[in-house]
């Protein structure tokens, strides 16, 4: 007895996505914070959004320090312990 097998011409499509080479899981998140992006894998579609925000503006005494990997802060020059008072501009990365 001779057997066969029969195999579809395409292979079925896959719904997971794939990331700087790494599988990422139909319906799961994925967080880069060495790219500052949150993504979402959906039916082999990666769709990304940035994290953090970036500090556009800021009071003559205040400076602009890291807060986190993808993220900024203002605090006064004089005392960085103290968040700057206000008058603060940022958007999204």
């Amino acid at each position: 007895m001779i057997a066969t097998v029969i195999l579809p011409l395409n292979p079925p499509l896959s719904l997971d996505c794939v990331y700087k080479g790494r599988v990422i899981t139909n319906g799961t998140d994925y967080v880069s914070t060495g790219d500052c992006i949150k993504c979402r894998c959906s039916k082999g579609v990666m769709n990304c959004c940035s994290i953090g925000i970036r500090i556009t503006s800021k009071p003559d005494d205040c400076k602009v320090v890291p807060d986190g990997p993808c993220s900024q802060k203002a605090v006064l020059i004089a005392d960085e312990t103290k968040p700057c008072p206000g008058g603060i501009g940022a958007v999204g990365r």
